[in-house]
C-alpha cells in the first residue's frame, strides 16, 4: 500500500527491555509444547495494545473461543480440533492477548500462515521493534497455525463475504482463486492505519484496491468496531455500518472501477490488487501460494467458484440433461454389499474387529441386505442434497425418471454429457482459462459431481465451509488425475464408477477442498501403487481424519468415514501436521494381517493404540496393537495398519472381472448355461438322483417372478487334496466368488454359476438373507500345499446333510488337462463311460465334477 500512512503508534521499546515479565508455569509448559517462545507472545501483546477492543468485540472472540470443538481419538491420546487446555485460552485472559489472538484468527481465516506471519513480522518492524527481539517468521507462523480456525466460520466470515459481494458483486474479476494477496508490507501498513483509527488518532482511513479491502472492511466492523463504509465509483455510499450517519466514517471502501495508484490523495491509499492468476492455471502448486481463501456458504460456494458459467449451466436447454447426469452419477456410486456386515448375536466375534484383523476379506461377504437397503437409500438423499447446492435443478430432479441399473445409468450419464456439449459447444470461461487447457461443459458437470459427492458422504462439523481456492483447482486435478491423454471427453464419467473413485485418495481431496492448501498442489490420487497414506490432515485451520482413529471396531463403511473439523492435531501438548501408519519395520514387524486361526467364539484380546512421532516434520506414526490368546492358548500379538485395511476394503470395492457394464443380473444374462447339480450323501455312493440343465435366460425370468429365490455371495477357499486327515479342514489356494441360487419352491434345484464370469461381484441380494449353505472356512495361507499345484476341491454343506462338491483347476494349465481328460475318457468310455464331462464356462476355466467325489 503507498501513501500518507504514519507509524505514530511506536512502542516505547526502551522501557520494554528492562520490564519484569512472568508466566505461569504449565502456559509455559503448553507455549513450549506448541514450538512459540514465551518472547513472541510478550512481544505480540505489546504490539496489541495498538490495536483496543470494545466490549461488544470482546464478547464475541469470547464466544468464538468458548465454542470451539475437540474430539479425541482411540483411547484419548491424540486430539482432534483444539485440544483440551489451549493456548489461546491463555492469550485471551488479558485484553492485548485476546486481541493478538483476534488479529492472528482474522489473518489466518483469509490467508496462508507464512503470507500472515510476514504481515504480523512488518507490523512488528512498523512499530519500531529492535531486530534482536523481533520474533522469526517460524515463530509468527506457529502463532498463527495457533489461532487459524477461530473465526473461519460465523459472523467475522460472513462479513467477508458481504464485504466481497458489496464491493466487487458477481462480477468475473472477484473470483477469489484468480487473485494473489497484496503485499504483506502494505498490508501491514493497512493494518496500523486503522488501529490508529481505532486509537483515535486519526479521524479516517480510506482504501482502494482488490479483494484485500473485503477483509479490512470485516477487521474494521467485527473486532474493531468501527464505522465502515462503502462507496462506489460514482460517490455513492451504498453501505454504512452505523445507523447514525455521522460526518465522515472511521473505514471508507472506495470502489474502483480500475484500481490505479495514480489516484492518492491524502487520505486515501491504493492497497494494490495482486497478481491475477488463472483459476485453470496447470501450474497450481505456484499459484496455490500466498492466494486468498476465502469460504463459502453451501448456496453461493459453486457461484462464487465459477461465476456466471453455472447460471449457464442451468439454463432450460442444459438443466435436464444436468439432472440426469446428477441421477446416473448416484447410480454409479451405488455401494457394494460386501461393506455391510451381518449382526450377529452378543458374544459372537465372527464379525468383530478382531475376526477382521485376522480374515481381513471375511467382513465382505456375510452381508445384511437390510443395511445394505438402508445405505443404497442414501443415493436418493443424495438427489435432496444436490438441491442445497443447485436449487434451480429442484423441478428437473423431481421430474428425472429414476435409473434403475448402473447398465442403465452409464448409457444415460453418457448421453446426458454429450447433449450438454451439444447444447453449449463452446469452452467455458475462455477469457479466464489457461490456453493449453480448453475446458468443456462436460468436464465441469463431472468436476461439480465429485465435490457434490465428497460433500454427501464426508461428515463435516457445522459451519465449516470449503474453500473457493480448494474447488476452482478440482478441475484441473481432475483433467491431471481422472482422465487419460486422448480420451474423449464425453466417455470420461466411466473413470467416475465407485470402482475408480475408490482408489482416489479422499483426505488429501477433503483436506484440500477445505482448506485450500495443498503441498504439492494437486490433492492426491492412487491408482492403487500408493502406500503409507496419511490418516490425518491438519492444515489452514482445518483438520481431516479417519473416523477409524476413533474407533476401530466399527463397520467397514464407517472406518474410512471422514470427519473435517476446525482445528489441529494436538498429542501430549504439541500440535502436528498429519499422522501416518507407524512403518512396518518400527518394532521389527514384517506385517500386520499375520496370525493364527481365531477361536469362534473367543473374546480373549486386548486393543492399544501406538503413537510413535515420526522422523518427518510434524507427523504422527499410529497403528493398533492387538494381544490375543491363539487356538494353542498362547499369547499372541500383531499390528493393526489401518493403511493395509483401507487398500484391502479398496481392493474389494472393485469387482473381480468386471469388463464393461455392471448390471446386478449381468452375469445371469450373459453366461449361456449354468450346472445345476445335487448329491444326495444318504446313500453310500454319491450318486446323482437329480441333475438338470437350465438355460441361463429362463433363470432370470423366474427371478423375475418370484421372491423365494436367494442370492449367497460368498468367498471360500480351496481344500488341499491332502492324505493327512488332520488338514481337511485346512483350506489353501486364491479365493474366488461362487455364486449360489436356490428356490424354496424346489428345493432339489440348486443353480452353481462359474466363478470367473463377468461381473459376478455386482451380482445383488433379492430378497432376505438364506443360509442355505454352510461353509467350513479357516485361515488362509497364499502358500500352496504339496500336490496342488494348479487344482483343488472346494465342498458345501446344504442344512439336509447333502454336499455339493465341485472341482475346478487353473486356466493356464486348461489346454493340457483337457487333452489328458479327453484320453481318460476316450478309455474310460471304452471300458464303462462312468465320468461325465461338465461345463466349461467363457471365460476358459473348466469346472470338473466326478462321480468318486473328487477327493
Amino acid at each position: 500500500m503507498s501513501g500518507q500512512l504514519t507509524t505514530s503508534g511506536v512502542v516505547n521499546w526502551d522501557t520494554v527491555l528492562s520490564r519484569t515479565v512472568s508466566f505461569v508455569f504449565g502456559v509455559l509448559v503448553r507455549l513450549q509444547n506448541a514450538g512459540i517462545s514465551p518472547v513472541t507472545v510478550e512481544v505480540g501483546r505489546l504490539l496489541c495494545r495498538n490495536i483496543p477492543l470494545e466490549a461488544s468485540a470482546q464478547l464475541r472472540i469470547t464466544h468464538a473461543i468458548s465454542v470451539l470443538t475437540r474430539y479425541g481419538s482411540y483411547g484419548n491420546a491424540i486430539w482432534f480440533g483444539f485440544g483440551i487446555k489451549q493456548v489461546v485460552g491463555d492469550l485471551a485472559e488479558s485484553e492485548e492477548g485476546m486481541a493478538l489472538v483476534a488479529l492472528c484468527a482474522a489473518l489466518g481465516s483469509a490467508y496462508e500462515p507464512c503470507f500472515s506471519a510476514r504481515v504480523l513480522r512488518e507490523f512488528c518492524k512498523l512499530s519500531g521493534a529492535p531486530r534482536d527481539i523481533t520474533p522469526t517468521l517460524r515463530q509468527w507462523e506457529m502463532l498463527v497455525k495457533l489461532c487459524t480456525g477461530i473465526l473461519s466460520t460465523g459472523d467475522f466470515m460472513n462479513k467477508i463475504n458481504a464485504f466481497n459481494l458489496l464491493v466487487f458483486g458477481h462480477s468475473a474479476d472477484y473470483r477469489s482463486p484468480k487473485c494473489k494477496p497484496t503485499t504483506y508490507g502494505d498490508l501491514a501498513k493497512a493494518i496500523t492505519a486503522i488501529a490508529e483509527v481505532a486509537q483515535r488518532k486519526k479521524a479516517n482511513a480510506s482504501f482502494l484496491g482488490g479483494l484485500d479491502c473485503a477483509w479490512l472492511a470485516a477487521l474494521s466492523e467485527w473486532i474493531l468496531c468501527l464505522d465502515v463504509s462503502v462507496v462506489d465509483s460514482n460517490g455513492t455510499e451504498c453501505y454504512r455500518s452505523r445507523m447514525r450517519v455521522r460526518d465522515l466514517p472511521q473505514v471508507t471502501i472506495l470502489i474502483p472501477e480500475r484500481p490505479s495508484k495514480s489516484l492518492l490523495s491524502s487520505q486515501t491509499s491504493i492497497v494494490p490488487p495482486g497478481e491475477w492468476i488463472s483459476w485453470l492455471d496447470l501450474d497450481l502448486a505456484e499459484n496455490a501460494k500466498g492466494s486468498l481463501h476465502w469460504r463459502s456458504s453451501r448456496s453461493s460456494i459453486l457461484r462464487d467458484t465459477f461465476g456466471s458459467t453455472i447460471d449457464a449451466l442451468l439454463e432450460v436447454e442444459t438443466a435436464q440433461w444436468f439432472a440426469l447426469y446428477l441421477e446416473s452419477f448416484s447410480m454409479l456410486q451405488r455401494p457394494d454389499p460386501r461393506l455391510f456386515v451381518k449382526s450377529r448375536p452378543s458374544g459372537d466375534t465372527r464379525h468383530s474387529l478382531f475376526t477382521r484383523i485376522l480374515e481381513p476379506d471375511n467382513f465382505y461377504y456375510h452381508m445384511d441386505p437390510l443395511l445394505w437397503a438402508q445405505e443404497n437409500g442414501k443415493l436418493q438423499q443424495f438427489r435432496r442434497f444436490a438441491l442445497q447446492y443447485l436449487p434451480k435443478l429442484t423441478s428437473c430432479l423431481e421430474a428425472a425418471e429414476p435409473v434403475v441399473s448402473q447398465e442403465e445409468a452409464e448409457s444415460s450419464a453418457l448421453r446426458a454429457l454429450e447433449s450438454i456439449d451439444a447444447a453449449w459447444p463452446r469452452s467455458l470461461g475462455q477469457n479466464d482459462i489457461h490456453p493449453r487447457m480448453p475446458v468443456k461443459a462436460s468436464e465441469l458437470v463431472q468436476v461439480i459431481s465429485i465435490f457434490l459427492w465428497m460433500m454427501f458422504v464426508t461428515d463435516v462439523e457445522d459451519d465449516v465451509r470449503p474453500s473457493v481456492n480448494g474447488l476452482a483447482n478440482l478441475l484441473p486435478w481432475y483433467r491431471n488425475n481422472l482422465t487419460s491423454p486422448g480420451t474423449k471427453a464425453a466417455r470420461k464419467f466411466m473413470s467416475l464408477r465407485v470402482t475408480d473413485m475408490a482408489e482416489i485418495d479422499w483426505l488429501n481431496l477433503v483436506f484440500y477442498c477445505f482448506s485450500g492448501l495443498s503441498d504439492e498442489g494437486h490433492p492426491g490420487y492412487s491408482k492403487g501403487s500408493a502406500t503409507n497414506r496419511m490418516l490425518a490432515r491438519a492444515g489452514g485451520g482445518i483438520c481431516v481424519y479417519y473416523r477409524a482413529l476413533e474407533n476401530p471396531d466399527i463397520p467397514p463403511g464407517s472406518m474410512v468415514k471422514l470427519h473435517v473439523v476446525r482445528g489441529y492435531i494436538t498429542y501430549e501438548g504439541s500440535t502436528f501436521d498429519g499422522i501416518r501408519d507407524i512403518p512396518v519395520n518400527y518394532h521389527g514387524q514384517e506385517g500386520v494381517l499375520r496370525g493364527e486361526e481365531l477361536p469362534d467364539h473367543s473374546t480373549d484380546f486386548t486393543l492399544d493404540m501406538m503413537i510413535q512421532e515420526l522422523s518427518s516434520a510434524s507427523q504422527l506414526g499410529a497403528s493398533f496393537h492387538v494381544r490375543y490368546l491363539g487356538v494353542d492358548g498362547q499369547s499372541r500379538s500383531l499390528w493393526l495398519r489401518l493403511d493395509d485395511l483401507f487398500q484391502r476394503m479398496q481392493r474389494t470395492l472393485k469387482p473381480r472381472g468386471c469388463r464393461g457394464n455392471c448390471d446386478p443380473l449381468y452375469a445371469l444374462k450373459t453366461s449361456p448355461h449354468a450346472l445345476c447339480s445335487w448329491r444326495d450323501s444318504s446313500q453310500d455312493a454319491p450318486n446323482i438322483n437329480k441333475e438338470k440343465i437350465v438355460e441361463v435366460q429362463e433363470a432370470v425370468e423366474s427371478l423375475k417372478d418370484t421372491s423365494t429365490i436367494w442370492l449367497l455371495t460368498t468367498m471360500i477357499r480351496v481344500r488341499s487334496p491332502s492324505h493327512d486327515p488332520s488338514m481337511t479342514t485346512t483350506y489353501f489356494g486364491r479365493p474366488f466368488f461362487l455364486y449360489i441360487i436356490m428356490s424354496q419352491d424346489d428345493p432339489s434345484l440348486l443353480l452353481s454359476l462359474s466363478p470367473f464370469v463377468k461381473c459376478l461381484s455386482c451380482i445383488v441380494e433379492l430378497g432376505s438373507w438364506a443360509p442355505i449353505c454352510g461353509i467350513d472356512r479357516s485361515f488362509y495361507s497364499p502358500e500352496k500345499p504339496p500336490g496342488m499345484d494348479n487344482g483343488g476341491v472346494v465342498k458345501l454343506i446344504v442344512p439336509d446333510g447333502s454336499k455339493l462338491e465341485i472341482t475346478w483347476e487353473d486356466s493356464a494349465q486348461e489346454k493340457q488337462r483337457r487333452q489328458e481328460r479327453e484320453q481318460e475318457e476316450a478309455a474310460q468310455d471304452s471300458s464303462n463311460g462312468s465320468n461325465e464331462e461338465l461345463y466349461e464356462d467363457s471365460d476358459s476355466n473348466a469346472y470338473e465334477s466326478d462321480d468318486s467325489g473328487a477327493s
